[in-house]
């Protein structure tokens, strides 16, 4: 950046974290643009819905966003909301107007005077809070100048400290259990914290390894919270609860834990899931991935959340759904009704459960359908229509799908190719895939 900078841009500093409006963000630039009178800072918004690009103007790159359109410029004279220390924030929050306005100490003085709010605070009855919640404080800095005895939770969350090595050093001599850092952007780092054991750490985006240095700090945490923090690769972690929702994992190793949460990750497989409590709304192989699901309580989004009859059905261990208590009659009822729909070709049922559902009940006698009304619903649906088809994959699930509008067992159908009939599961010994595949009824 040429020339002489102002009084306000030597007071920002990239990499700072500001608040307007209430609106956090983190300076990413300082410098000129184009048609600005003065300089701009370049900020990201930790609410991406407050940006208005991703710090380009006219075609220029600027600075970068971790967040696509999170970014927007805003004038260096522009005053930042007042940023304060944790002292402070305790004092404005948790100090009452009495004890502010007694007449041995002013509401102006206190403003004023070194150690206000170490007066303040020893005065008052802070050290008996057991929990304190400081989020949206514009909280910069660590110091407090009174020990909080009683102190179990703390939530610092959305504030605008850059790095915790101060806060470690001051939670440190506490006995602080239950510790909120979410939506703060901070740099690890700090002696370890041994009483806690409740860490949150959501929307923070640190990655694989920032995230191990955090819990470098904090060596006793049993119940982590990483959800929204754009994370691709599963952390090197050792906890008993988490939850890594909202994130970018495609897949899961095999872990013993008590509960995991992993909705709204774009996974395309999943190992064999043996804990208490699990929180998923994918099931990458469809109704086959349940033989995986080794676990006792199950919290499942849609499409396989609204079909609690075939969970039950599906997986044995399971003794509650969505938190609900599986009675034996439910238990009953839902076993029946799957294995009944499976024989009949409507559901997806392992050929193992196939079986123990079968020794448990029987193996349903299923009323054959009509193949001559099958026959004209299905020439309905596929007649005269080519499929492009690349492998077996493929093709089930092709089969799958009209098999389900059509609500029937797909009885006779074949694949017609370069004139000659091929059995379904055999595609891939004659079919390498680029050429067209016609479906017939026979």
């Amino acid at each position: 950046m040429a020339g002489q900078k102002t009084a306000g841009q030597r007071m920002a500093v990239v990499g700072e974290r500001r608040s307007y409006s209430g609106d956090i963000c983190t300076i990413r630039f300082i410098g000129s643009i184009p048609d600005w009178s003065e300089p701009a800072l370049g900020v990201e918004w930790d609410d991406p819905a407050r940006g208005k690009h991703s710090g380009e103007l006219h075609g220029v790159s600027y600075f970068e966003c971790r967040i696509a359109g999170s970014g927007s410029f805003v004038k260096v004279s522009r005053e930042p909301d007042r940023s304060q220390s944790l002292d402070e924030a305790l004092c404005d929050r948790y100090v009452s107007r009495h004890e502010i306005s007694e007449p041995h100490i002013s509401r102006s003085k206190t403003l004023q005077t070194v150690g206000a709010e170490k007066h303040l605070l020893r005065t008052s009855h802070v050290d008996k809070l057991q929990l304190v919640s400081l989020a949206g404080c514009c909280i910069s800095r660590f110091q407090l100048a009174h020990q909080l005895t009683s102190l179990a939770r703390l939530d610092l969350s959305n504030n605008l400290f850059e790095s915790i090595g101060d806060l470690c050093d001051i939670l440190a001599s506490m006995n602080v259990q239950s510790l909120n850092l979410s939506g703060n952007r901070f740099v690890p780092g700090g002696k370890p914290v041994n009483s806690v054991t409740e860490l949150d750490l959501s929307r923070t985006l640190l990655g694989r390894e920032e995230t191990s240095q955090v819990l470098a700090s904090f060596p006793n945490t049993t119940t982590l919270s990483l959800a929204s923090n754009m994370l691709q690769m599963w952390p090197d972690i050792k906890v008993q609860r988490l939850d890594i929702s909202d994130n970018l994992l495609c897949s899961i190793p095999e872990l013993d834990l008590e509960e995991l949460n992993v909705m709204g990750n774009p996974l395309v497989q999943i190992p064999v899931m043996r804990m208490h409590t699990l929180f998923i709304d994918t099931l990458p192989g469809g109704w086959a991935d349940t033989v995986k699901l080794k676990c006792r309580d199950l919290r499942l989004g849609p499409p396989f959340g609204d079909q609690p009859v075939f969970i039950i059905g599906h997986c044995a261990s399971l003794q509650a759904v969505n938190g609900t208590k599986i009675t034996s009659q439910e238990r009953t009822d839902a076993e029946i009704y799957t294995l009944r729909q499976a024989a009949s070709g409507r559901h997806e049922l392992d050929a193992d459960r196939f079986a123990v559902l079968s020794s448990l009940y029987g193996t349903p006698a299923v009323r054959p359908f009509s193949r001559s009304i099958l026959a004209r619903q299905l020439r309905l649906a596929i007649e005269g229509t080519t499929f492009e088809i690349v492998n077996d994959a493929g093709v089930q699930r092709l089969i799958i799908m009209a098999s389900q509008r059509l609500n029937k067992p797909l009885l006779g159908l074949t694949l017609s190719f370069r004139g000659e009939h091929i059995r379904t599961g055999t595609v891939g010994d004659h079919f390498k895939g680029g050429e067209s595949v016609e479906l017939i009824y026979t």
